[in-house]
């Protein structure tokens, strides 16, 4: 069994296998978009003259593609793209098939979302800790603050209850994100690759009784998950607890 440390950003000459897996793209509303449909937007009529009725099919198909076209300006007009990744750090456990030690087989890829801390391994049972920081979309880490803030003098008793109230709002804010946020985007995933095909195993869908077992302090500021894992390397179907 070896252990290694991957970062899906240190792949620079070809697109790591999990690229697309743990990327996400997101669309969201334009601030300016209003509530009224843009002039672009086309619109229907239920009158139509007899000679628009008795078109060709090939017509038909040009006004299909021409609205096509239509509704993809407007959407974009309406929307804005992005895309984030989940995480970009993995613990990768790779398992050798020794027989031949001239030759060793690759029998099982595994990728753990988040840093690898100390394992054990014994036969073919591995108990494993690892450390997790999962991205959240939307999340905010920072205080946006307007000019009124920045021209307040430094000393200034104003800047401080600012900073309070604009913290509370982004508490609340991101109070609001998670909450919608579900429990599998919170938490790590482990990815079997066997070949071309890459398995995901859930930590939420893990078997009975997991992600039961967790704790946080009250307290506490950490902004990731640490799981205690027990991997069962060598059966197959792969599984883990």
């Amino acid at each position: 069994v070896v252990y290694s440390n991957v970062y899906i950003y240190s792949y620079y000459e070809e697109k790591h296998p999990l690229d697309d897996i743990v990327k996400t793209e997101v669309r969201t509303e334009r601030n300016s978009v209003g509530s009224q449909p843009s002039e672009a937007e086309p619109v229907k009529s239920d009158e139509s003259s007899d000679e628009e009725k008795e078109e060709s099919p090939e017509e038909d198909k040009e006004d299909e593609d021409k609205e096509d076209e239509d509704s993809d300006v407007i959407e974009d007009d309406y929307y804005e793209y992005d895309y984030y990744y989940r995480t970009t750090s993995f613990t990768k456990i790779t398992v050798l098939d020794l027989t031949n030690r001239s030759s060793p087989q690759v029998i099982r890829e595994l990728y753990i979302e988040g840093n690898y801390q100390t394992a054990r391994e014994s036969g073919g049972t591995v108990r494993m800790v690892s450390y997790g920081w999962m991205e959240v979309y939307g999340l905010r880490t920072w205080l946006e603050f307007d000019y009124s803030y920045w021209n307040l003098d430094w000393e200034s008793p104003e800047r401080e209850i600012i900073w309070m109230e604009k913290m509370n709002e982004t508490i609340e804010y991101n109070d609001k994100i998670i909450d919608g946020t579900p429990l599998d985007n919170l938490i790590p995933r482990i990815y079997e690759k066997s070949g071309s095909n890459i398995t995901t195993h859930k930590y939420s869908e893990s078997g009975q009784g997991n992600c039961q077992d967790f704790a946080a302090a009250a307290d506490g500021a950490g902004q990731g998950v640490t799981p205690i894992l027990t991997l069962d390397l060598l059966e197959d179907p792969f599984s883990f607890n």
